[in-house]
Parts: C-alpha cells; structure tokens; sequence
C-alpha cells in the first residue's frame, strides 16, 4: 500500500524501504493513518527524505483531537494521567496517580474502553494505539505535564510502599517501578528523587548487563544533579555515580566517554582533597589506558593506585589495583609478572572479600582466578591452570 501511495515520487528503493518501515511503526497497522501519512510526505514533496515523517499527521491529529474534545471532563482528566504514565498501566495506578475515587474512576474508564481510547489487557490497560496517547499527552501544559508526573511518582510510592528514595537496595532486589519511577521523577523535575531513582534503576540495569540502558539511568542521574545546589555532598555524590557509570561504559567500548568521566572525576577529587577517591580513579585508569593500548601509563597509574592505597591503610584499592596491573603485564607479554600479580590478587580476595563485588557488576575474586588460570596455561603450566579453574 505505501509503496502504490507513493508512485510518482523521486524516491529511490533504499528511501521507500525506510518509509514503509517508518509507516508501519507510526501507524501499526491502521489503513486510516498509513494513507494519511504517505499523502502528508507526498504532498510536501519531501522527495528522497520520504522517511522524514511528523509524529502524528495533521489530519489524524485533528481527528483524534474531535474524538478526546467529545469526551467527559472526568474522562479527559483520566486520560491525561493515562498518557503521562504511558502504556500499558493497572487501575490502582490511574486511579491513584489521578487522584479520583474508585467508583468514578472505574465508570470513566469504562467509558473510555467504550470510546476505544482504551482497551483491557489482562487485568491491565493501554491504549489502543500510541497516536491516541501521542496526541493527549501533546495538548498537555508542561505545567501540568510536571504535576502529573509528580503524582505518578507519589502513586508508585504508594502502591510499592516506597519510603525513602535514598535508600540501599541490592540491585537484585530492585523491583519492577523503579525505572518507572526514575522517568517520572525526571519529568516531574523532583531531582533529588530523580537522583536516587535513576541510579538504582542504572545499578538493575548494569546488574542485569543492560549496559546501554545503564548508562541512560546514569547520565540522567548526572543530569538531575546539575540541578542541585553545588554543595560537597552533590560533589561526592557525583563522584559516586561516575564510578557506577564507568563500569558501564566498559563493556560498550565507549572508551571517549569513559575517558571524559575519568577526567572529570578526576578533577572533582582534587577539588575534594579526597586521596582514596583519586586512588579510585588511579585504579580505574590503569584498566583505560590497558585498553587504549597505552600499557606504560597503564602501570604508571597502576603505581600511583597502590601507593595511595598502601599509604591510606585501604587494603581493597591495593587489591584492585594489583589485579588491573596483572591484565597489563599480561597484555604485554609478561607473563611471569602477571602470575605473580593475579596470584597476590586471588590470595587477597579470600574470606569475607571472596564474594566482595566492589561497586562492579560482578564478583572480582571469579575473574582473578579465571585470568590466573588462563596465564598459567598460556606458559605451558597446565596442572597449576586446572587446579585454579
């Protein structure tokens, strides 16, 4: 269909793929909006940019608008939270986060499942299509827009008996809100809850390996706090979330990013005076510059790293440390350094330290002892290799 729609358009074959692509997306599947959407582009003559499409045609949005304008005060009211919480939501949530009693919330949802604004999955609800709620959550004030997100929060808060935003939770045991509430205090611009809320929501995320998501959660945290008065605890507080974020940026290979984190951590520390944070980031630059192929500053930092942690008395950035400057001289050949190195690693990650995970998304003592092995059977040292393995 969009490809007949399109005739007689200077599109080449690569921009109506992308076009039908962009159609099916836009409209999933509903005849009204991909003919509409394929004579909004060709009637700007967008030409080869067929792909180029608004959000929502022009047509299809005045339409929807006569729809939503037909409807009750109450029902309008419970369709704006609906698009400020997004798809896919339970009852308790709308009713809460709208703030109306269950009767009355009950009857305009009802009335909205009969409009087919909404429609019931399960014991939960969404809308029937995405440009519904696009569309009734663009007529929204950013005002009011804000208000609703912050009562979505509190919603969340409420039903999941969420007390305190600061609060530790292993990210294991984080549940299924937490990402929703870190959007929504994002939105609301409540930044101290958006703070604690994105960066537990980037710890799920980095526990689970979801490193790009992860990094969203971080950068959004980061974000939050620019917005905060500039005081030592939002520095170190900062500082933390950079470390979180690094361990994220790793596996993506975005070594441009993890330089400039690196660099800026480095320089709130020093505005800190605070020796076992640059010891921290002494320690994480080691395993950058091994991975940027500069070995010689890689122990250089290393160095740096071990003698802070021996001077501090902080017998875990010595271990650490020790274990990154044994993938070095791993990497340049020394073997014999190496198993020495990853050898005093694995001897110092014993006792309460051998399931320790220091800020990272595993468990440390693991790798030591896999690397150990991997280098013993890399000289020729098979017995001693199976023994660690």
């Amino acid at each position: 269909m969009v490809r007949r729609l399109a005739e007689g358009t200077s599109a080449d074959e690569s921009s109506l793929t992308r076009l039908e692509d962009h159609i099916w997306a836009l409209s999933e599947g509903n005849p009204f909006v991909i003919v509409e959407s394929v004579r909004g582009v060709v009637d700007t003559a967008l030409g080869p940019k067929l792909s180029e499409l608004p959000a929502v045609p022009e047509k299809v949005r005045r339409l929807i608008l006569g729809r939503l304008e037909r409807l009750s005060e109450t029902c309008k009211h419970l369709l704006a939270t609906a698009a400020v919480i997004g798809r896919d939501f339970d009852f308790r949530l709308l009713q809460c986060a709208a703030e109306v009693g269950e009767a009355e919330a009950a009857s305009a949802v009802e009335a909205l499942v009969r409009a087919r604004i909404l429609h019931s999955v399960g014991e939960r609800f969404d809308f029937t299509h995405d440009r519904l709620r696009e569309v009734a959550y663009g007529c929204l004030l950013s005002m009011r827009r804000r208000i609703l997100h912050a009562r979505v929060v509190a919603a969340l808060e409420e039903i999941y008996a969420v007390t305190n935003a600061n609060e530790t939770v292993q990210p294991n045991r984080l549940g299924e809100p937490i990402e929703r509430l870190a959007y929504h205090a994002l939105a609301a611009e409540l930044w101290v809850k958006a703070v604690a809320y994105n960066r537990q929501a980037g710890a799920k995320a980095a526990w689970r390996s979801a490193h790009r998501q992860a990094v969203r959660y971080f950068e959004g945290a980061l974000d939050a706090l620019r917005q905060l008065p500039e005081t030592r605890g939002a520095r170190e507080e900062t500082l933390d979330i950079l470390f979180q974020l690094r361990w994220s940026l790793v596996p993506l290979g975005e070594y441009d990013k993890l330089a400039e984190s690196l660099r800026r951590a480095r320089a709130l520390a020093e505005a800190l005076d605070d020796p076992l944070r640059l010891g921290e980031i002494s320690q994480s630059m080691t395993n950058y510059l091994r991975l940027v192929g500069d070995c010689e500053g890689a122990l250089d930092a290393g160095r740096r790293a071990r003698a802070l942690g021996a001077t501090l008395g902080n017998l875990t950035l010595g271990i650490r440390a020790t274990y990154q400057t044994a993938l070095v001289y791993r990497q340049v050949g020394a073997h014999d350094r190496a198993i020495t190195e990853f050898q005093a690693t694995v001897d110092g990650l014993s006792g309460e330290l051998l399931y320790e995970r220091f800020g990272e998304p595993s468990v440390l003592s693991g790798h030591a002892r896999t690397w150990l092995a991997t280098v013993l059977a890399e000289v020729g040292r098979f017995t001693e290799a199976m023994a660690e393995s």
